[in-house]
């Protein structure tokens, strides 16, 4: 786990040296469909960050989509905590409402998908049909719980969204995830930076 944390820091470190940060109240140009941020706050040891001993902060992600209802506007959806669902909120909303806002973000990346239209529609649907509106496992069924879609930790919401629709491919690069010696099937939002489907497509950003 932690390697992946240091590995994603890097990663951040060689993306800004190559592109800069990118303002998103400048530039919408990310904000697109399959898109999707992974944000690294101020470390807090509290809820799931301790359980996955994780000291460096990579603990969010969320997807950029679309509502069936209203096709016309960018919205996130996120798997949001526990005793929560997983929820559409707009994009300006979230900038404003969201517990990782700007403040508390040290880094954030976005992963530029850029895929077609017709797997933007397919994601959208995917995501409006099996991904909004579930519940966050508890903290004990939260391990080897990537396959279940019945309910939905942040980053298993977005690795789903590509692994079924959008892109279709494993932003997953391991099948373990370590935790005090033993493997657990879980897909960390290091993970979702680090995977090699992801490279070249890593942009830090801002708002």
């Amino acid at each position: 786990m932690r390697q992946k944390e240091r590995l994603a820091d890097l990663l951040y470190v060689i993306a800004v040296e190559k592109h800069g940060i990118v303002d998103l109240n400048k530039s919408q140009d990310y904000l697109k469909v399959g898109n999707y941020i992974v944000l690294k706050r101020k470390y807090s040891k509290v809820n799931w960050v301790t359980w996955f001993e994780s000291s460096y902060g990579w603990s969010h992600a969320i997807i950029l989509t679309k509502m069936i209802t209203n096709t016309s506007n960018i919205v996130v959806l996120e798997a949001r905590g526990f005793d929560l669902y997983s929820r559409y909120i707009s994009w300006e909303d979230w900038k404003k409402t969201n517990p990782y806002n700007s403040s508390n973000v040290t880094s954030a990346m976005i992963v530029d998908m850029n895929i077609s239209s017709t797997s933007q529609d397919a994601l959208i649907s995917y995501c409006n049909n099996t991904l909004w509106n579930k519940p966050y496992p508890s903290i004990t069924s939260i391990y080897n719980s990537k396959y279940d879609t019945d309910t939905l930790y942040c980053s298993s919401l977005v690795w789903r969204a590509h692994k079924s629709s959008g892109a279709f491919v494993d932003l997953d690069d391991t099948s373990c995830f370590y935790i005090k010696g033993t493997c657990w099937d879980i897909v960390s939002p290091a993970d979702l930076v680090v995977d090699a489907d992801t490279k070249g497509k890593r942009f830090p950003v801002k708002w």
